[in-house]
């Protein structure tokens, strides 16, 4: 499955850090190029910047003088952690999540009708299959040519909350799980046999 480019990701989350190989810390992603030689390793961060849309390139004598080199959001390190490695140090731009924002808003506005008390995971999935109801009858019939786009948007926003309201619940991280099944739906329905066919994947 092709993986969005770490130049176009904002905010990269634990998990999709970790598909690039790497790993984050705060809004820092970090990742290891190891070689026998110092050439090799700059070869591989040079291959590895291009395949994810940057326009850095080491030069071959960077780290001649100083074991760390800085350009733009990058800074680079020879030998930082261990022999025979570079390791890569990406500033995201952006340094926040938005899933994360939205729920610190809806939390603020529960918390002054102190409403959190209520919202038990048993009552959030049903308010979810409630509205997630709500919003099929706007279809019902072959209704969908003269459809309410505000109704629509009304029941996706109330859909939407719940869903975050019952992952916080858990500790769940609705962007890290969304990659996730997405990579075990990649592996359910490979492009060859599911490209255009709305089958099951036991059926492919």
């Amino acid at each position: 499955m092709k993986l969005p480019l770490l130049s176009e990701v904002y905010p990269f989350s634990d998990r999709l850090a970790e598909l690039h190989h790497g790993w984050t810390e705060g809004k820092l992603f970090k990742r290891t190029f190891e070689a026998e030689s110092i050439q090799k390793q700059i070869v591989l961060v040079n291959s590895f910047l291009r395949e994810q849309g940057f326009d850095i390139i080491l030069a071959p004598d960077v780290f001649n003088v100083e074991n760390s080199y800085e350009e733009g959001d990058f800074i680079f390190h020879k030998n930082l952690i261990g022999p025979n490695q570079i390791v890569l140090v990406y500033e995201q731009p952006l340094g926040f999540n938005p899933l994360n924002e939205m729920m610190k808003f809806l939390d603020s506005f529960r918390s002054e009708r102190d409403w959190k008390k209520f919202h038990t995971s048993k009552n959030l999935s049903m308010a979810i299959g409630s509205e997630a109801g709500e919003l099929i009858d706007l279809f019902l019939w072959d209704r969908e040519k003269d459809v309410d786009e505000d109704k629509v948007k009304n029941e996706l926003a109330d859909i939407v909350t719940y869903c975050l309201y019952l992952a916080n619940n858990y500790g769940i991280d609705l962007f890290d799980a969304v990659i996730d099944k997405t990579i075990e739906n990649d592996k359910k329905y490979p492009v060859d046999k599911s490209k255009g066919v709305a089958k099951k994947y036991t059926e492919l």
